[in-house]
């Protein structure tokens, strides 16, 4: 789940994020955004 996103991310655009663990801290990486294969309600629980 992403939280306070300020814009909408775009298929095919890139995002950095910052993944927080409890004993190891930050770490960031970036992920492609791809289009759900899923549509409706059922996109949202996966």
């Amino acid at each position: 789940m992403f939280i306070n996103l300020l814009q909408k991310p775009k298929e095919g655009q890139k995002v950095e994020l910052t993944l927080k663990f409890e004993k190891s801290g930050e770490v960031k990486v970036q992920a492609d955004v791809k289009k759900s294969e899923k549509k409706g309600h059922e996109a949202h629980h996966r």
